[in-house]
């Protein structure tokens, strides 16, 4: 496949229960990549994460991330995603789109019970990654050169 186009890399990062590893920035310059539950919706990353974490902290200081989304079977195919976060803090807001996103990897009441204990006296913030930046390759094992690689 090789490239994908932006309707490709949104198919394959909303394909089933694929987890993302976002990355972030540390206030002391070092990276910080933990993985997150997400959903693509309208060509933007929408995920929530507890307003006390680092990830948090770290996208409300740079107001930017990069998601990177893989498969684990040949032929292998990934997304890159960079760019700026919005981010919601109104609790209702915050609850629907947890629960929704929770949505995707459970059954609908555990979902919504998890949101419950996640969202609980404001504690989770809304982050919606708009991509300025993707790189996604599909069929990396069929499509790959190392010609002008860097070592």
């Amino acid at each position: 496949m090789g490239r994908m186009t932006d309707t490709e890399w949104q198919a394959f990062a909303n394909e089933g229960e694929r987890i993302g590893v976002l990355a972030t920035v540390r206030k002391d310059g070092r990276p910080h990549a933990l993985p997150i539950y997400f959903v693509v919706d309208a060509g933007d990353v929408v995920f929530t994460t507890p307003k006390a974490s680092i990830k948090a902290k770290s996208i409300l200081r740079t107001g930017a991330a990069t998601l990177l989304v893989s498969d684990d079977a040949i032929p292998y195919s990934f997304a890159m995603i960079e760019g700026k976060v919005e981010v919601e803090t109104d609790p209702k807001t915050v609850f629907d789109w947890t629960v929704r996103v929770h949505e995707r990897y459970v059954d609908a009441e555990s979902a919504r019970t998890s949101s419950e204990r996640l969202t609980e006296g404001d504690a989770e913030i809304l982050c919606r990654l708009k991509p300025a930046n993707v790189f996604a390759i599909g069929d990396v094992a069929g499509t790959f050169s190392a010609e002008g690689s860097v070592s």
